[in-house]
């Protein structure tokens, strides 16, 4: 609770049981926050905020807004942590009173209370940016990882912009001539269907994965059967804890095998899933 007159601020922490909140106060207009916690769950519940003014006994309904938590972290494409990442949140709803926060020295952070629904969360550092989509639920803990996989462009003027974009339909232009003389006169060709290979024993195997572990071998299929980590991770959106668990679960059942040199990992599909030869 605030005092708009005086800009003193005071806390209170009550466990709750069917009874009414009283706090003492003097006579002002004062914004009230309620934060609520269900300790049966592992991320915050509920969410109040008004502006109230007292000028003697008042009683007040206060409605709690649903609510979730969030920890995540940030690292670069090589998977390294990064600190002071700056962070804006974008949710479909706009109570709670998120504000903009950074990554600690651990490359991690916290946001305890976040309406539900969906969020989209930008990390910035530097020259790179990252983001990912989430949907938080009522009182649980969220946990996602953001990768800084694209670089900040940014045009100086109006010139520049223009003088850029002129670039690119000249050079557009250019490569359209050049393709059309060349393949003047000659005949078009039939497409060639690309054979693809099939295992039978892959497809039994599969049947037998959960969502994820499909998830990830269908990747490494697409991929020519290997895949650094990192990049695996930032197509299939899959956080880095669950990556690291599932890889394990991959491992033991003689699906895939990792090769670690230093900070770099590379996930690669075994002969043995693919009926191979070793």
């Amino acid at each position: 609770m605030k005092s708009v007159n005086s800009g003193e601020e005071t806390r209170y922490t009550y466990f709750i049981h069917d009874e009414d909140l009283r706090v003492g106060v003097g006579a002002g207009t004062y914004e009230v926050v309620i934060r609520g916690d269900d300790l049966k769950t592992n991320g915050k519940d509920y969410y109040y905020a008004e502006r109230i003014v007292v000028d003697s006994n008042v009683r007040k309904n206060a409605f709690m807004l649903p609510v979730g938590s969030l920890i995540g972290t940030v690292e670069d494409v090589l998977d390294n942590l990064i600190e002071n990442a700056s962070l804006k949140f974008e949710c479909e709803k706009d109570y709670a009173g998120i504000n903009p926060i950074s990554t600690d020295q651990f490359g991690s952070f916290t946001n305890k209370f976040i309406p539900i629904g969906a969020c989209k969360i930008t990390a910035v550092h530097g020259e790179r940016v990252g983001a990912q989509k989430i949907t938080i639920s009522q009182g649980e803990l969220s946990d996602i990882n953001i990768t800084l996989n694209r670089e900040i462009v940014s045009f100086g003027n109006k010139e520049a912009f223009v003088n850029v974009f002129v670039l690119i339909v000249i050079i557009g232009g250019i490569g359209s001539f050049v393709y059309h003389r060349f393949h003047k006169g000659k005949e078009e060709q039939p497409m060639v269907k690309e054979k693809k290979e099939s295992f039978k024993r892959a497809n039994d195997v599969m049947n037998t994965l959960n969502e994820r572990e499909r998830k990830i071998v269908e990747f490494l299929l697409a991929h020519k059967y290997e895949s650094p980590q990192a990049a695996m991770r930032h197509h299939t959106k899959i956080p880095k804890t669950s990556m690291v668990r599932i890889l394990e679960s991959l491992k033991r059942k003689k699906i895939v095998d990792v090769d670690e040199i230093g900070k770099f990992k590379k996930v690669k599909l075994t002969p043995w899933f693919l009926e191979k030869k070793e």
